[in-house]
């Protein structure tokens, strides 16, 4: 979802112990898909998240989940749209077949959603690591852009799973 800025200068102060303040904020059911264009909001849970930055760099950080039910027609592909896209093309398939042929384990990677494009990645987990291929989409077409393959290691799997 989208959030306007809701710094406003004369909010900051020097607060006391224990002092508290109150701040409303409307959140428009819109995501971002380039920086110059917005969508609705695909159903599904989304994370709140807010911080404050003390003086002393000190961060305060909260999250919190919010389910979002949409009534309007998605105007992209949902994640999962995607992702089952992918999985009918061509070469996608090929990828899936040869990996599963070798008994390896395939699995999914959160896809991002940047500037338009889905960015979907599935992983073969083998041996010494994982085999990787990267599918870049159109979110609202479905058109099929650049496919990436890519190999990790061990460590950088382990880091992928954190």
């Amino acid at each position: 979802m989208n959030c306007e800025s809701v710094l406003d200068p004369k909010d900051l102060k020097k607060m006391e112990p224990n002092e508290t303040f109150e701040k409303q904020v409307t959140f428009k059911r819109e995501i971002n898909v380039t920086d110059h264009s917005t969508v609705h909001a695909l159903s599904g849970m989304y994370e709140i998240s807010f911080s404050f930055q003390k003086h002393d760099n000190d961060p305060f950080i909260s999250l919190f989940p919010i389910e979002l039910n949409s009534d309007k027609d998605p105007e992209i592909l949902t994640v999962e749209q995607a992702r089952d896209r992918t999985k009918e093309k061509d070469e996608v398939k090929k990828w899936f077949e040869e990996h599963e042929g070798e008994g390896m384990t395939i699995e999914s990677e959160e896809s991002i959603l940047n500037d338009g494009i889905w960015t979907v990645i599935f992983r073969a987990i083998h041996k010494d690591g994982a085999d990787r291929i990267i599918i870049n989409m159109d979110a609202k077409s479905g058109e099929f852009g650049e496919i990436h393959y890519d190999k990790v290691g061990l460590e950088t799997l382990k880091l992928l799973n954190e």
